[in-house]
């Protein structure tokens, strides 16, 4: 997903519509709350379903004959409900979430591409910089505009002269980190406080991201059959953080 994508975005939308009724007609004994990166899983879902459409059809029906090929092609449609239903959860928390997100992805891009640029002369951490642009999320972005606020004040003696950014604007930078950090997770909130509406947004997220768990598991048994111990390599667990492979020299 880009970087200047932020949650207000209606991306999943319509899936999440058409798929909310089948989730929600999962037994509550069997839903289960959904803490995988919805980003992450997207993709995983993605390249584990182009994984398994890729075999022979007539293969799939021989060799295993109860898989449900329309359900399979379907999931990429689930997992962007999920994603969606996840970011309307996290901004449910409270409505003044949405512009402090919508800030907040600006100074975070804004920033990490300065850090990326002074990580790549040497003079910031280009490990602490990696592991910054990781994130994904409302709560992963405020910590990254934080975070990066941090490193180049904390650096600014070694970057004076090539940093762009003023020290007015790193400071603005990593207040609304600060402030979305405590609007999304406001210290000593019980859970009773929330709305009804967020409590609802919560439910929908995990009965979604259950029925994705229930229908990508299919996916993944496939995967074992046909991949044999590359499995991982081709259907990938759903919440699998993996280094993209190079293509092989022909």
């Amino acid at each position: 997903m880009p970087d200047d994508v932020v949650v207000e975005d209606t991306q999943g939308l319509a899936q999440f519509k058409l798929l909310l009724p089948e989730a929600n007609a999962l037994d509550s004994r069997d839903v289960k709350a959904f803490r995988i990166d919805p980003v992450i899983a997207l993709q995983n879902v993605h390249d584990g379903v182009a994984a398994i459409l890729a075999i022979d059809e007539a293969r799939i029906r021989a060799e295993l004959p109860t898989l449900d090929l329309d359900m399979v092609r379907a999931l990429p449609d689930l997992a962007q409900a999920v994603s969606y239903s996840a970011r309307r959860a996290e901004l449910m928390v409270s409505p003044s979430a949405l512009a402090l997100l919508k800030e907040a992805n600006e100074w975070r891009n804004t920033l990490l591409a300065v850090a990326e640029a002074l990580a790549a002369a040497g003079l910031l951490s280009p490990a602490k910089i990696k592991k910054i642009r990781k994130g994904t999320g409302g709560i992963d972005r405020a910590k990254d505009c934080v975070d990066l606020a941090a490193i180049l004040t904390e650096n600014a003696a070694a970057i004076r002269g090539k940093n762009p950014l003023t020290a007015a604007q790193i400071k603005r930078a990593g207040e609304v980190g600060a402030e979305l950090l405590n609007t999304l997770k406001p210290k000593g909130s019980p859970r009773q406080r929330r709305s009804k509406e967020a409590r609802e947004a919560s439910k929908e997220r995990d009965r979604l991201g259950t029925l994705l768990v229930q229908r990508y598991d299919l996916v993944r048994r496939a995967g074992a059959w046909f991949f044999g111990e590359q499995a991982d390599d081709h259907v990938p667990p759903l919440g699998s953080v993996r280094r993209r492979r190079s293509k092989p020299k022909t």
